[in-house]
């Protein structure tokens, strides 16, 4: 689902102080009247946005009323969107010329026809799976054999993949071509110079058919700050400074950072390495304590209300061209309708929508609404 699943949980616990928490307890209490947060001249002032705002359809529940609510929603608060594709790609029968097969074409369909004509779109597509280490798996789990990334027979099913997501949908203006590449660089240093060769062979042919799309590959920007790799980082910044905009994955929580000045730092570290124009591609902070089995994080409404602040005025005083909240609404029912033993895992981004699992509007919805209308 997101990033780098099989090793969050030592990832957490390396570079944050952590503290015993004997039991997965539910943090949620949805009856608890929300919080203020504001205090006098809190409130963000912009005037005259100069960038895109919006959701990505991750959905909190399975039910197809909920697919519609979310739509809705993200119609009426937002005018750009995300759509993620990165659950599988059907190598072995793109390598026969077959078609998609039905739940592939299935999930394609059902987000073109929900499409929001009016808004932006932003199309985001896994090549890697989610340890970041080698091509996502087709869907009967199998990683195909190959010499190089480059390859021509992982180019040619690759961009006939591509072409299969994008060919239905009208509103498309940016295509995340692969996401957290630099994730990709620190676990298989040995295959990055192929993976640019497939990625600069690929890109001219996906510009002949769509000659006004803008095309990046995302990083993420903790894994950056965090890192004293200066080799790493330098050739992460300077390839991404070739693109047409800089799509930054974003989760401050994902290494233990909560307050504005060590999140400004963070910005300040992009800003000062960037020169292409910054979209922010998903992003999200959390609004209550996330309780997992080695350790808690203590948040709350105003821990993402702030985060919510310092984003978009990074945004408009930066020129991003967009932020890209991840989830609108905690997905607690979605949640509890999964088996066990993914929880754990599921439980780290649960609590991070701008609406809470009660409908309950968050803060930071607030202040989002607020600049929305600016």
């Amino acid at each position: 689902m997101k990033l780098l699943f099989a090793l969050l949980i030592g990832l957490f616990c390396l570079i944050i102080s952590c503290k015993e928490a004997p039991d997965f307890e539910d943090p949620s209490t949805p009856t608890t009247p929300l919080m203020e947060c504001y205090e006098p001249n809190d409130t963000l002032i912009i005037n005259n946005r100069t960038f895109n705002m919006g959701f990505s359809t991750w959905t909190y529940a399975q039910s197809p009323e909920a697919r519609t609510n979310t739509y809705e929603f993200i119609g009426e608060n937002g005018d750009i969107y995300s759509e993620q594709f990165d659950n599988h790609i059907p190598w072995f029968g793109l390598f026969d010329g077959r078609p998609l097969p039905e739940d592939a074409g299935r999930d394609i369909n059902t987000r073109v026809e929900n499409q929001i004509a009016d808004n932006e779109l932003v199309v985001s597509v896994s090549l890697f799976n989610p340890e970041r280490n080698d091509l996502i798996t087709a869907y009967n789990n199998q990683t195909p054999m190959y010499g190089s990334l480059s390859d021509q027979q992982i180019e040619d099913a690759y961009f006939n993949f591509l072409t299969a997501v994008l060919k239905d949908f009208s509103n498309v203006k940016y295509l995340v071509i692969a996401m957290e590449v630099n994730e990709f660089y620190l676990k298989q240093p040995d295959k990055w110079e192929g993976y640019k060769t497939l990625m600069s062979n690929l890109k001219p042919r996906v510009y002949e058919l769509y000659p006004d799309l803008l095309i990046s590959e995302s990083i993420s920007l903790h894994s950056l700050v965090d890192s004293e790799d200066a080799e790493y980082v330098n050739e992460i910044f300077s390839y991404v400074n070739t693109m047409d905009f800089v799509a930054v994955s974003y989760y401050p929580f994902m290494h233990g950072v909560f307050s504005d000045m060590d999140i400004q730092a963070d910005f300040d570290f992009l800003h000062e390495n960037i020169t292409a124009p910054i979209a922010f591609v998903e992003t999200t902070q959390i609004a209550e304590d996330l309780e997992l089995q080695e350790f808690t994080l203590t948040a709350d409404e105003c821990t993402q209300k702030d985060y919510a602040q310092l984003l978009l005025s990074n945004a408009q005083e930066h020129d991003y061209q967009f932020v890209i909240w991840w989830a609108h609404k905690d997905y607690d029912e979605l949640y509890d309708a999964l088996p066990d033993d993914t929880k754990p895992l599921a439980r780290l981004w649960r609590d991070t929508g701008l609406i809470n699992g009660s409908d309950q509007e968050r803060p930071a919805y607030r202040e989002w609404k607020t600049i929305l209308n600016r």
